[in-house]
Parts: C-alpha cells; sequence; structure tokens
C-alpha cells in the first residue's frame, strides 16, 4: 500500500522564520544601508559655541581636530529681536523713572485745580 497524503497539494506562504543564512544576509545589507545613511557628507560644518563662528570640516581627520576644540554640529540658535543688554535696561529703567516723575506732578497740577 502507497503512502499518500488525502490533502490536495498546496503552494506554501513564504517562510517568516528564513534560513539563517539568508537572515544573515539580510542583516548584511541593512547594515551597509544604515552606515552610508549615518556617513556625514563633507565638507561637514561645526560651529563654535560661544561666537557662533562656522567652520566647514573637509574630512574626518579635521573633524575629529574641530570637534576636540570644542566645536559643536547644532548652530547656534538665532539672536532673540527682544533681547536686552544690561545697559538698554538701565538706560530704559531711568527712563521709566524720570517718566514717572513727570507724571506725578501731572497729577498733582490736575488735582489743585
Amino acid at each position: 500500500m502507497k503512502n499518500q497524503s488525502t490533502y490536495p497539494s498546496v503552494s506554501r506562504p513564504p517562510d517568516p522564520n528564513p534560513e539563517p543564512q539568508e537572515k544573515e544576509a539580510q542583516q548584511k545589507d541593512s547594515r551597509k544601508e544604515v552606515v552610508h545613511k549615518a556617513s556625514p557628507e563633507w565638507p561637514f560644518m561645526l560651529y563654535d559655541p560661544k561666537t557662533g563662528k562656522g567652520v566647514s570640516a573637509k574630512d574626518q581627520q579635521e573633524y575629529d581636530k574641530l570637534t576636540g576644540q570644542g566645536m559643536v554640529e547644532d548652530p547656534p540658535p538665532p539672536a532673540d529681536p527682544d533681547y536686552l543688554t544690561q545697559d538698554e535696561v538701565k538706560t530704559l529703567q531711568s527712563l521709566l523713572a524720570k517718566a514717572a516723575k513727570a507724571l506725578e506732578k501731572l497729577g498733582h497740577l490736575s488735582h489743585e485745580k
């Protein structure tokens, strides 16, 4: 008696767990993509965090040298247009004090009538 299956032949779906060799090949390909995407394009801009001045690194060696000197990848934030220096604050305080005295005098003059 022959051993025959009672089920009709059916094509199998793709194996969710591929062979180890296939899996390894897929991982190598994905690693190459990640390395390629992570590599910076030269020249690469670096910035002095104190002055905001930008410097261009032409290769990895120059990049390492500049980062060793404290240069950073992120550009400095734009200057706040509403920022006031200490001198400007003192000047405004003086002007406001003078204005307050002037208004006080005007108030006294209007109450005297």
